[in-house]
This record gives C-alpha cells, sequence and structure tokens, in this order.
C-alpha cells in the first residue's frame, strides 16, 4: 500500500499530460480531446485507488470527478516531470489491477518520455 491517498488535482495532471502534448504541438481538436481522454483515464484510475485505501470516503462508486485540462500547465523539466509521475503513481497504485490499467500504461509512457530528455541521457554510451 502506499504512502498516500489523495485526489489529484487537474493541474497536476495537466502538467504530466503537458510533457508530452506541448502547446506549440497541439495541432487540433482530436488532439484536444485525445488529451481530455488521457487526463480521464489518469483521474479515474487516482480516485480508483483512493476509493479502494480509504474506504468510506465520499469517493463512492457512482462518484464521478470529471478531469478538464488546464492549459496554462507550465511544461517541466524531465527531473520534475519524473517526481510528478512519481506522485502519481503513489497515489494510484493501491486499487487491484493498477499495474494492468491504462493509466499505468500511459503513466509509462509519460515516464518513458521524461526519462529519454534526461541531461546526459542520449549521450551515454549503450552498454551491452
Amino acid at each position: 500500500m502506499s504512502e498516500s491517498n489523495l485526489v489529484l488535482s487537474c493541474r497536476h495532471l495537466s502538467i504530466l499530460l503537458r510533457y508530452v502534448y506541448p502547446k506549440d504541438r497541439l495541432t487540433c481538436d482530436l488532439e484536444l480531446k485525445q488529451i481530455e481522454q488521457d487526463g480521464q483515464c489518469l483521474r479515474e484510475e487516482n480516485i480508483r485507488s483512493v476509493r479502494f485505501s480509504c474506504r468510506g470516503l465520499d469517493y463512492d462508486e457512482g462518484h464521478f470527478i470529471p478531469f478538464t485540462f488546464d492549459d496554462q500547465a507550465e511544461l517541466v523539466s524531465a527531473v520534475e516531470l519524473l517526481k510528478l509521475a512519481d506522485t502519481y503513481h503513489r497515489n494510484s497504485c493501491d486499487a487491484p489491477g493498477y499495474y494492468q490499467s491504462p493509466a499505468y500504461e500511459l503513466l509509462s509512457r509519460i515516464r518513458d518520455a521524461a526519462i529519454v530528455d534526461l541531461p546526459g541521457f542520449k549521450e551515454a554510451p549503450v552498454q551491452a
């Protein structure tokens, strides 16, 4: 079980998504719709984990908290993004099935994008 059980803000989730959907590359309504879907996916898994960990809270099975993309979310460094991704993971990993969920798959892709952007990563020799 994780030590944290917080429903994360739309801003937190928007910063995660902003990393893979930067402002200067948003070209169409389809991409904006995809961001909303990805954000809702992350939001629902986070709430599912909180619901599982803290039974008795107001996050009952029928409770829906919509994700709204914060288009003012800043673009952060790779290290900052990895810290935000870790916070998401710690607050979303308690419910059964998390590691097979679409949210975990999406978070893994976001983390992978940040890892490649870490200083020195691209220049480092490949070890066999």
